[in-house]
């Protein structure tokens, strides 16, 4: 399993983002949040690139699906301190009554 390192601008993270989480958990990659809840990473020990879009550009449902991606693309372990980003909680007043989890499903290209 290869490792996710972010590379960062001083002052640039906010305390809690998934870059800031990801830049904690990880090396040997790069990962940017961009406006309207675009995501991208790549994985600089395997020569891959991923960018994860959500097109109503909800910010609630990015990081449990860029998370998912991730994963799944063995770019970062299962036990790495990013649970809080992958199961979102949908609040009733303040209450839990939900979560958001991603259902991302990858396919690879045919050759």
């Amino acid at each position: 399993m290869s490792a996710l390192k972010i590379l960062v601008i001083p002052g640039s993270l906010r305390s809690g983002s998934l870059n800031a989480k990801l830049a904690a958990v990880a090396a040997h990659a790069l990962a940017k949040e961009g406006a309207e809840a675009l995501v991208c990473a790549t994985s600089l020990e395997q020569g891959l690139g991923v960018a994860v879009k959500v097109t109503d550009g909800s910010w609630r449902r990015i990081a449990p699906a860029f998370v998912k991606v991730l994963r799944d693309l063995d770019v970062v372990p299962e036990a790495d301190g990013l649970g809080h980003h992958e199961h979102l909680p949908v609040m009733g007043g303040d209450e839990p009554v939900g979560t958001v989890e991603a259902v991302v499903t990858l396919r690879r290209r045919a050759r």
